[in-house]
């Protein structure tokens, strides 16, 4: 009976040996984590990520509150602390990506990507689109899905019909109505879109072309800049 206890304990002993923690070597996932957090770029989007996490904590005690669910005074002043860090790590963002886009400004070969697109054409004195190159105006929205740091520009154009100054209202019509498409199919708010009226192409006056009756995208990328 002695040695069956024995060679019990013994059994157990080794087992709780074997499942005990074993040493991590955690190297390579901080050294992952670090990668994507370095560089102002890196801290904008940590900073922005914690002033989300903080703002949604805030308003989900805010809908609490609006619902008449149970509450006091310390869980209010969870939610003012809640938005308190998260002002402060939109503050701390706005200035990483300060920071970063001043030095891209300075080195625009490296750190920008730019693309024009002709998305839309229209009949003559109309601001509604006659074509719209669907296809093009999706690659900009999945662009935009996968992309924070993007500026886009809505340029409409017209032909030489017409007068100028009445050609370059239309041109802002032109932007406009494609402006607001692009909001409505998924273009986040995020998104920089600024809405340019070139107006008349050039050429004779009061010659009708298709081709220069149309709206041009430029989709600007901005790449993140090494350390």
């Amino acid at each position: 009976m002695k040695t069956l206890k024995l060679l019990l304990a013994i059994g157990i002993f080794g087992l709780l040996g074997a499942c005990a923690t074993q040493p991590k070597d955690v190297s390579k996932l901080d050294a992952k984590i670090n990668e994507v957090t370095s560089g102002d770029f890196g801290q904008f989007m940590y900073h922005e990520s914690l002033a989300e996490q903080n703002l949604d904590e805030a308003r989900k005690i805010r809908q609490w509150m609006n619902d008449d669910h149970y509450w006091n005074i310390n869980l209010e002043e969870h939610a003012i602390a809640a938005a308190d860090r998260a002002l402060l790590h939109r503050q701390e963002a706005e200035a990483s990506l300060t920071r970063w886009h001043d030095r891209c400004s300075r080195h625009p070969d490296y750190c920008i990507e730019e693309q024009l697109l002709s998305v839309a054409y229209f009949a003559t004195g109309s601001a509604k689109a006659k074509t719209i190159k669907q296809e093009a105006i999706d690659s900009i929205i999945k662009l935009a899905s996968i992309h924070h740091m993007l500026e886009i520009e809505v340029i409409g154009y017209t032909d030489t019909v017409g007068s100028a100054s009445s050609n370059m209202k239309l041109a802002k019509r032109r932007a406009h109505s494609i402006n607001h498409m692009l909001r409505k199919q998924g273009i986040n708010s995020h998104i920089v879109i600024k809405q340019i009226s070139f107006g008349e192409v050039g050429g004779p006056d009061n010659t009708a072309d298709q081709n220069n009756r149309r709206v041009d995208i430029l989709v600007r990328r901005y790449q993140p800049f090494p350390n």
